[in-house]
């Protein structure tokens, strides 16, 4: 279920805010604000190339270690009291949301994650 923002064509509506003067210039503003905070970050960090190098080492790292994070991570969740499950394929993942949902009577279900619902069909299961 999407949000209606207005009534209408998407097309319209770009057409009617590219010549809205007001829209343009807050697009403006808002280009140079983040502009200028990004250039403030890079100065204050200094050799800004070595922290992106550092982020990749860090990155890959974890990408190899996966196994061993998740695992970390179940068990922390486990000690304070919650609950994993760990799906092999998306339908496992859904069924078991959909199994759960069910017991527990749900009304609402609450999504952090949305492409991860997205990713394993649960959105379109969801929406029937």
């Amino acid at each position: 279920m999407s949000l209606k923002t207005s009534n209408l064509a998407f097309k319209e509506r770009v057409n009617h805010e590219v010549n809205n003067e007001i829209m343009r210039k807050a697009v403006v503003k808002a280009q140079e604000t983040i502009g200028a905070n990004r250039q403030k970050m890079v100065d204050e960090l200094g050799h800004w190339e070595e922290w992106r190098d550092l982020a990749k080492q860090i990155r890959n790292h974890v990408l190899q270690n996966l196994d061993a994070y998740l695992y970390q991570l179940s068990e922390n969740v486990i000690k304070n009291g919650g609950h994993v499950f760990f799906a092999e394929t998306a339908e496992e993942a859904t069924n078991y949301i959909r199994r759960i949902a069910r017991e527990k009577n749900a009304k609402k279900i609450v999504k952090s994650k949305s492409m991860v619902t997205e990713e394993i069909g649960l959105n379109a299961v969801l929406e029937q």
